[in-house]
């Protein structure tokens, strides 16, 4: 089994806010690890937000302010004409297929 990508944005989502520490408009400007975690500093309308972690996932997309902070600049994404399809088949079984040439 697998789960579709929102679906899974919207399981984490919903934990996170049920643990009250979801805050949005922030901006990751900083990160800095030591011996005990992670001090990470966000930009936002008020000024400035400092959060101690134990871990940092860095889950923030294709233009990672978190692989920034954590490896530098990298080098650009490059599109190599590959696409990603998602969907959901329900009650499939081994008589089917989902090749039309190979039915």
């Amino acid at each position: 089994g697998g789960a579709l990508r929102a679906e899974l944005v919207e399981i984490l989502k919903e934990l996170v806010e049920k643990a009250g520490v979801l805050h949005y408009s922030h901006r990751l400007s900083k990160i800095e690890q030591d011996a005990d975690g992670v001090t990470l500093t966000f930009d936002h309308q008020n000024g400035t937000k400092t959060v101690r972690a134990d871990m940092v996932i860095g889950a923030d997309g294709i233009h990672s302010t978190v692989v920034d902070q954590i490896f530098g600049k990298t080098a650009p994404p490059i599109y190599v004409k590959e696409n990603i399809f998602y969907g959901i088949i329900n009650q499939i079984d081994a008589h089917q297929s989902l090749d039309p040439r190979l039915t």
